[in-house]
């Protein structure tokens, strides 16, 4: 009988799955947008949302898109709905999705670290513009943020993200 995998191990997988594809270019990190593609792609509700993604080469994603793509690509369970459905679309949103593996609070949380905001009193402000090259990186902190995930088995920790940032030089305090 298969054991059956606890939320934590599935998160583990989830950001194994993302630095899988950041390190095949199928996304790459940028900010504004959720997840986004050059080319017009035709949509049709009720569709499965990972047979959206199978035609389109590259991704440009933040670090919440890049879960969200992972998510889909591993565990196939979304599909397109009324307000999604465009005859065009060149990009995609839905966050809700990933609330079966996170929570709200980590969403936040690694949205943060991704955008580089601060999060109240539990955040340091913190900011990427005066940073070298690799900060600047979107792909690398995506990278960054997975790979604190794993370490954690399956929690994402900012505090680690954050000294791993700063030991890394990627990170200034502001």
């Amino acid at each position: 009988m298969k054991k059956r995998m606890t939320k934590a191990e599935q998160r583990v997988l989830i950001a194994k799955d993302v630095i899988a594809q950041l390190k095949a270019r199928r996304t790459i990190g940028g900010h504004g947008d959720y997840i986004t593609w050059k080319n017009p792609v035709p949509i049709k509700e009720g569709a499965q949302v990972k047979d959206l993604f199978k035609d389109i080469p590259q991704c440009k994603v933040c670090a919440k898109g890049a879960a969200l793509l992972a998510a889909v690509d591993r565990f196939n369970k979304l599909k397109i709905t009324v307000w999604e459905a465009d005859d065009q679309a060149k990009s995609y949103y839905k966050g809700s999705f990933l609330e079966k593996w996170f929570s709200l609070e980590q969403l936040g949380e690694i949205e943060s670290a991704f955008e580089g905001w601060s999060k109240a009193e539990n955040y340091t402000e913190f900011s990427y513009k005066h940073l070298p090259k690799q900060a600047a990186n979107a792909g690398i902190r995506i990278s960054m943020i997975m790979q604190n995930i794993i370490r954690n088995e399956g929690t994402f920790v900012p505090e680690q993200f954050i000294h791993r940032m700063m030991t890394k030089g990627y990170y200034a305090r502001i």
